[in-house]
């Protein structure tokens, strides 16, 4: 009885190692623009493997693992009254600039349509760096249904892309994906952001979103 329960579980993990591995393909051949850079490699640590498998294993044969992808735009909210230091949720000194991304035009992959909102907390950059770290930063999609998908961006780094280009910075970090409201209240998932960045000059800026990763539905 405990080897079938060991083979189930290995070959959960192996098809998660197989999925992720055709996600970071899929992110090496994304065209984004000409200027951009290429996505770094996407590979799933012991940590993420094994978070997945406990996941796999508390909802076995109540889930399935499919592959994420979400194409998204979001543009800094310079209205909202949460936006700028000081303000929101930042509690780290570090970080105290509150930075307010909406959208309200996206597709995903097994989703269909939404509109976005992703909040985050920024480091003011040195002078002369080319890195801006963020971290604490939530997502929610609003799907066309009524219902939200959540997700979280624990660290990041937007880096900035030499100039001249299309974009002026982007970054590829980890998001997980963290439940939601009805079908989706159980869904879980990882994954990595490949987006890219146009800052305006009167202030603001514009954000090309696309995500791959895994997401694990409720078979419901």
């Amino acid at each position: 009885m405990n080897i079938m329960k060991n083979l189930k579980h290995l070959l959960f993990a192996m098809s998660i190692a197989f999925a992720f591995f055709s996600c970071e393909k899929a992110i090496q051949t994304e065209e984004v623009s000409v200027e951009a850079e290429r996505s770094e490699d996407l590979t799933l640590t012991a940590v993420e493997e094994e978070a997945l498998l406990q996941l796999g294993g508390g909802f076995y044969g109540r889930h399935r693992i499919k592959k994420f992808k979400a194409k998204f735009v979001t543009e800094q909210d310079l209205t909202d009254p949460r936006l700028g230091f000081g303000s929101g949720d930042c509690l780290d000194t570090a970080f105290p600039f509150f930075n307010v991304q909406k959208g309200e035009e996206g597709r995903a992959r097994y989703l269909g349509n939404f509109a976005s909102e992703i909040t985050f907390c920024v480091k003011p950059p040195g002078a002369g760096e080319s890195e801006i770290d963020y971290k604490d930063g939530k997502g929610t999609f609003f799907l066309a249904d009524g219902h939200e998908l959540y997700i979280e961006i624990p660290v990041g780094v937007v880096k900035l892309i030499p100039q001249p280009a299309q974009y002026q910075a982007k970054f590829q970090d980890r998001f997980r994906i963290t439940g939601g409201t009805g079908p989706y209240e159980n869904a879980r998932g990882i994954g990595i952001t490949n987006s890219f960045v146009n800052f305006f000059p009167e202030g603001g800026d514009r954000t090309q979103h696309t995500w791959y990763g895994l997401i694990l539905l409720d078979e419901g």
